[in-house]
């Protein structure tokens, strides 16, 4: 069961609480707001990581506020799934305090839950909705708002907004330690990056990880409709955090394509590319071009990679209109644990505006050749199934050549549990020989 709530809320009461004097007593550079932010991120992405291993029927989120708005609703649905009795009592936790078990085993012990319990009447649901308060004072960084959009939280920004997407907002930390050049991995078709968190832990903690999504999902900003555009916003992030090369750049499905460009752009503009990753990605041109774009066909392309990226087949959704057919697809959503129970219904809207304007662009793209080498990473299943191009026509794009890696899974699982442990000894093997050659030819052109 994992419990979540809306970032300023635990934030509020972090703060209220004085829970660094707790949890924190040894010297660090952190305010009590930061640490705050940082327990809440880094608590969600343990998590998450975790339940990457756990089968989806076996886990179930349930969302605070509307613990506190429908107790009884909420607390019958848990029950129901831990097949144990339902109670009310648990209803009602503040009622004959005494008889609650909110000391420890010592005498010296503290409560470590909710500090302030025996100063509770009753179940306020008013406290699940007063992070609103800090709305227009307060802002989170762009991986703590891409979490709550991953937990089904409509995503709120500073009331002053800015017109177009930022390059910071597209950036995505999910490993943070190490002194090497990061490793910058485009997000698929479906916009988000936490597919990558597996891939990140096992690449290991001496290299840097940061996903790059896309623009649109908080609906905020308009999603972008050319590859170029897309590769543009995305240089100038990853040059916010590394101005100058070389670089190291990668990504999954649609990601290989839109890191390809970024790539050409970065050469373009005198900058060197150590590393051009590509996992599992068919060639930008001909074949990207025979997709069709039509909402309907797009929408059945969303539903079948919504699925098969968490391991399940979802219903036919045929004989429906379209507005019900994206509802519906909203409600399997929950129903497999992609989305949280009470999402937002336009979150599942969101994410479909996004893919489909990644898809268009994938299918108007033009690509010309790279004069540098990439290097692919293939999934043994799709590469089985395509004897007669072993490249994924890759090969008539790079001058210097492709380097084939072949690896276990499919084209979903080969990023994930248990497969991501190869494919990241595969890359981190490439990004170390890269960053070999380069040293290399750096010492050739000072010898001569």
């Amino acid at each position: 069961v994992h419990l979540i709530r809306h970032p300023f809320g635990m934030i509020r009461s972090f703060e209220e609480a004085r829970m660094e004097q707790i949890f924190f007593r040894h010297e660090h550079p952190f305010t009590r707001r930061e640490l705050a932010e940082l327990t809440w991120l880094v608590s969600h992405q343990n998590i998450t990581r975790f339940l990457e291993r756990v089968p989806r029927e076996r886990q179930r989120r349930v969302r605070f506020e509307e613990l506190l708005d429908t107790p009884e609703a909420v607390l019958r649905g848990l029950c129901r799934f831990l097949r144990i009795e339902f109670a009310p009592e648990m209803c009602s936790p503040y009622q004959d305090q005494r008889r609650r078990m909110t000391d420890g085993v010592h005498a010296e012990s503290r409560m470590l839950g909710d500090v302030k319990f025996h100063s509770h009447a009753g179940v306020d649901a008013r406290v699940g909705d007063r992070w609103r308060e800090q709305r227009g004072h307060d802002d989170l960084a762009p991986e703590t708002w891409e979490m709550a959009a991953a937990l089904g939280y409509e995503v709120e920004r500073n009331e002053v907004s800015q017109a177009g997407a930022s390059p910071s907002s597209t950036l995505v930390m999910l490993q943070p330690h190490g002194r090497r050049p990061p490793f910058f991995c485009v997000h698929p078709a479906g916009a988000n990056t936490l597919c990558y968190a597996e891939l990140a832990r096992q690449l290991g903690e001496k290299q840097p990880f940061y996903g790059l999504q896309a623009p649109g999902l908080d609906g905020r900003d308009e999603p972008l409709t050319k590859f170029e555009e897309l590769a543009a916003l995305y240089v100038e992030a990853v040059r916010s955090v590394q101005p100058r090369g070389p670089y190291l750049l990668g990504g999954w499905s649609m990601g290989g394509p839109v890191a390809f460009e970024m790539a050409q752009q970065l050469r373009k503009q005198g900058h060197s590319v150590a590393l051009l990753a590509v996992l599992d990605s068919h060639a930008p041109g001909a074949a990207a071009g025979a997709i069709p774009t039509d909402d309907e066909t797009l929408l059945g392309m969303f539903a079948g990679n919504l699925g098969r990226r968490h391991g399940v087949e979802l219903e036919d959704l045929r004989g429906h209109t379209f507005d019900e057919k994206l509802s519906r697809l909203g409600q399997l959503a929950v129903e497999i644990n992609v989305l949280p129970a009470g999402s937002d219904p336009r979150h599942i809207e969101r994410l479909f505006r996004v893919f489909k304007a990644n898809i268009r662009a994938l299918v108007e793209y033009e690509p010309r050749e790279y004069p540098g080498r990439i290097t692919l990473f293939r999934a043994r299943q799709r590469f089985d199934e395509s004897p007669s191009d072993p490249l994924d026509g890759w090969d008539a794009l790079a001058a210097e050549g492709v380097e084939l890696h072949v690896t276990p899974g499919t084209h979903y699982s080969m990023i994930d549990t248990p497969h991501a442990e190869s494919l990241a000894a595969r890359l981190r093997a490439c990004i170390e020989g890269a960053f070999a050659v380069d040293a290399a030819e750096e010492g050739a052109v000072g010898a001569a």
